[in-house]
């Protein structure tokens, strides 16, 4: 079981004299890399985190469950996977042979959390110390089920900063990462989804409120040292979209139907949301002096909504 990732820590060595690396640890990497450990880990410092076991160790799956790969990328047979996420009603069984032959691995199950919010935690760490954070929430995902943002708003929440940073500083981390957290509508608490240790696919919405992360990571691996890179500030309530996410959003809402316990929205109130956000958000991929991959993006996400029609 490998991705890009992990294979450049394991191979650090051969690398190293070639390329600067600002990578965790293996031990660090394989923790975060591995959603069942993190969890494990989370737990072991008081971060609060869903009831999570491996699918074997479940005879009857919770009621209103999540089934999950443990690692976000698969290898097997030489190809790579991206396995996903099932949602089932805990009414229904589990063929759990079927599952781990569907994932090529033994995946992860968890109480579904009902939400009020999922957030991020962002930041770059510097050898166990956080040289910049940032925070979001996000709105929309690429399906109204669940899955990666669509449209996002920058925040600052200190319970997130705090739990955010209290995991990495255990993991001694040293690189760009994300940390994920549902805020369960049950108590208000912020349970840990996954960490992904890697720059995230938001990006451009930190870089738009004030945060270069990409900037920093470049001065890291120049070699300068603490007292020229610092943490940064960033303005809360910018808001940035990405259009093919937001398009896969509204081909969900159309097409999909998920488990009876995700509320699906309407088609009009999901239009006239998305309108409403258009004129005062950032958009992914947008620059007036290079706009032709903005273009080109919005070429194939219409070309691919108008497929499912």
């Amino acid at each position: 079981m490998n991705g890009y990732g992990i294979y450049t820590v394991r191979n650090t060595e051969e690398i190293q004299d070639d390329v600067s690396l600002i990578i965790p640890s293996i031990e660090s990497y394989e923790a975060a890399w591995d959603r069942y450990r993190t969890v494990m880990m989370a737990q072991s410092c008081n971060i609060p985190t869903p009831e999570t076991d491996l699918l074997s160790d479940r005879s009857k799956a919770p009621d209103r469950a999540v089934i999950k790969s443990r690692y976000s990328i698969i290898e097997s047979d030489n190809e790579l996977s991206y396995p996903g996420v099932e949602l089932i009603d805990g009414n229904n069984s589990v063929d759990q042979e079927a599952v781990i032959e569907r994932m090529s691995h033994e995946p992860i199950i968890q109480e579904y959390v009902p939400s009020t919010g999922e957030y991020g935690f962002f930041a770059v760490y510097d050898q166990g110390s956080p040289v910049a954070t940032f925070q979001h929430r996000r709105i929309r995902s690429t399906s109204y089920s669940g899955g990666a943002s669509a449209h996002r708003e920058a925040v600052r929440i200190p319970e997130i900063d705090r739990l955010g940073r209290r995991l990495l500083d255990k993991l001694d981390w040293h690189g760009p990462a994300m940390v994920e957290f549902r805020r369960d509508s049950r108590d208000g608490t912020f349970r840990l989804m996954e960490i992904n240790p890697r720059f995230w696919g938001s990006l451009a919405l930190g870089i738009a409120a004030g945060v270069d992360f990409p900037w920093l990571y470049y001065q890291l691996a120049s070699g300068y040292s603490d007292d020229g890179v610092s943490d940064m500030g960033y303005n809360t309530h910018v808001q940035a979209s990405y259009i093919r996410a937001e398009l896969q959003h509204f081909g969900s809402v159309c097409f999909e139907r998920g488990p009876s316990f995700v509320p699906r929205p309407g088609v009009v109130e999901t239009v006239l949301s998305q309108l409403r956000s258009a004129p005062t958000s950032e958009h992914d991929l947008l620059d007036a002096d290079d706009p032709l991959p903005f273009v080109y993006d919005v070429y194939k996400s219409v070309t691919a909504l108008l497929d499912r029609l």
